[in-house]
């Protein structure tokens, strides 16, 4: 079973990001406008490596369980955004057999390139769009390393799927979890507020982020200009006449009437 203690820190684990400057004004605005719900389904898939680091792979209800805590998890990294609730639902859980493009470290450590692997998510999103049609975003979870320590130029991560692309063939994204206690929430919520248009920002001397640094707490969410930077994009979106029928305006099925697993 997943611990319950576990699981239930994991649902306390939000604390809003701090505020100054031009905050007052931004949050005003946002509380001014009206409630609107975001409806997200993603897909999970992930490689044979996650299934042998996973204490939980031999029991199929545990290892669906874990899974799908880890996106509620996920979830309530936005539960602060004015007048708007994002509610994420896990719609299908599949192993992806892909040999993973390996960056040769030293002897002790091999990482997954990972702007490679999204690019081959977001190509097997369009060779594919029926079967992925009723994801609105495509989880991969591997249990390798990622070279997501590895700090580009610009103070920006690898790993990072397209700005603003949920709904698109873009909408993807790629975390290493260990399988046990949700390291990889931080990361999917970067990832997803990234999709869903949050702009990055200096959160420290060393890299820009959407929330508070990787790896130091699990106490974070969305910087409030990325927060008005998603709303902004859903309100463009569904004022569009050709976006009308933008993917998080689907109420998705109970999981378990339409859920697929393939565990």
């Amino acid at each position: 079973m997943v611990p319950n203690a576990l699981v239930l820190l994991l649902l306390a684990s939000v604390l809003t990001y701090p505020l100054g400057g031009d905050a007052g004004p931004i949050a005003r605005r946002m509380l001014a406008k009206e409630k609107m719900t975001v409806w997200i389904d993603v897909c999970i898939t992930y490689d044979r490596r996650y299934i042998e680091i996973s204490p939980y792979s031999s029991s199929p209800k545990d290892f669906r369980h874990y899974l799908e805590v880890l996106v509620k998890a996920a979830e309530l990294r936005f539960r602060d955004l004015e007048n708007t609730e994002v509610i994420l639902a896990t719609t299908r859980i599949e192993e992806l057999k892909w040999i993973l493009p390996i960056i040769e470290g030293d002897s002790s450590s091999k990482y997954v390139e990972s702007d490679e692997t999204i690019q081959k998510l977001t190509e097997t999103r369009e060779r594919n769009q029926d079967y992925y049609k009723d994801c609105d975003v495509l989880l991969f979870i591997t249990g390798y390393n990622l070279d997501t320590h590895l700090i580009k130029d610009d103070k920006t991560w690898h790993g990072l799927p397209q700005q603003g692309s949920v709904c698109r063939s873009g909408s993807v994204a790629f975390i290493h979890d260990n399988g046990k206690s949700f390291s990889g929430v931080h990361f999917f919520a970067h990832q997803l507020a990234f999709l869903l248009n949050a702009s990055l920002q200096i959160s420290s001397g060393y890299y820009k982020s959407l929330m508070s640094q990787p790896d130091i707490s699990f106490l974070y969410n969305v910087h409030l200009k990325g927060r008005a930077a998603i709303r902004t994009l859903l309100e463009t979106r569904t004022e569009d006449p050709q976006n009308n029928n933008e993917c998080w305006r689907d109420v998705p099925f109970h999981c378990y009437i339409r859920c697929q697993w393939t565990i």
